[in-house]
């Protein structure tokens, strides 16, 4: 489960970048944070906190969420 958490991060960091990558503004705030942490996540394994994680999938998401189906309303 681990694993496929991070890899789901991963993913959301590669949304963004490729988002900004094409000039399509970001729905967030924090887009360039999020794609920090997407290279953070792929090339410095080794020194990811599970507590880092579990914030992020527990608070950061669930408001990630929030944001993005505001913009869409």
């Amino acid at each position: 489960t681990f694993h496929a958490s991070l890899m789901i991060l991963v993913h959301i960091g590669e949304i963004c970048a490729t988002m900004q990558r094409y000039s399509l503004s970001l729905p967030v705030r924090y887009g360039q944070k999020i794609i920090d942490m997407r290279n953070f996540l792929a090339h410095q394994y080794i020194d990811i906190r599970p507590s880092l994680i579990a914030k992020t999938i527990f608070e950061d998401i669930p408001a990630l969420e929030r944001v993005i189906i505001s913009e869409v309303e």
